[in-house]
């Protein structure tokens, strides 16, 4: 008889530890950040009530089409050519401000690092190569940089 093996529960607990560590660690940087969190929300939520205003517009044009109402027909497509307008207008203006608030969470992680390095004892790290540790704490700080802030497109995908 072949029996299956069980993944260890200590390891799922390990994994586990590890995981709220990290969200403790993140949450002090979220806390810091916490504008430009909400500002991530709300725009968030406004991009998504867009997208569903254009898509009652077209709702509302395929149903003037069916049921031939010429006077609905032209007021419904002024809506949603407006709306897909104001949507390309909102994107641009969005991707824009998003993409400077990211900038400077980065910058300034970076700069919470840095000078950690800076006081770290030199002796202890003399072993590793510089290159080394510029492609790491560059490749953290992106990595933690863009976690903050894109945490709560993540969850929104999820559910």
């Amino acid at each position: 008889m072949c029996r299956k093996k069980s993944k260890s529960p200590s390891l799922n607990y390990a994994m586990l530890r590890e995981i709220v560590t990290e969200i403790r660690w993140m949450s002090n940087y979220i806390i810091k950040y916490r504008a430009a969190v909400m500002f991530y929300v709300f725009v968030g939520i406004l991009g998504t009530l867009m997208g569903l205003s254009g898509s009652l517009a077209s709702k509302y044009m395929i149903d003037a089409v069916t049921k031939y109402q010429p006077q609905q027909l032209v007021t419904t497509a002024c809506i949603f050519v407006i709306s897909g307008l104001l949507g390309i207008g909102f994107h641009a203006v969005m991707s824009r401000m998003l993409a400077r608030i990211s900038l400077k969470v980065y910058q300034d992680i970076y700069e919470d690092v840095y000078l950690k390095v800076m006081e770290a004892k030199w002796e202890e790290i003399a072993e590793f190569h510089s290159g080394d540790l510029l492609n790491r704490l560059s490749g953290d700080v992106t990595t933690v940089s863009k976690s903050i802030l894109g945490w709560i497109n993540v969850i929104k995908l999820r559910f």
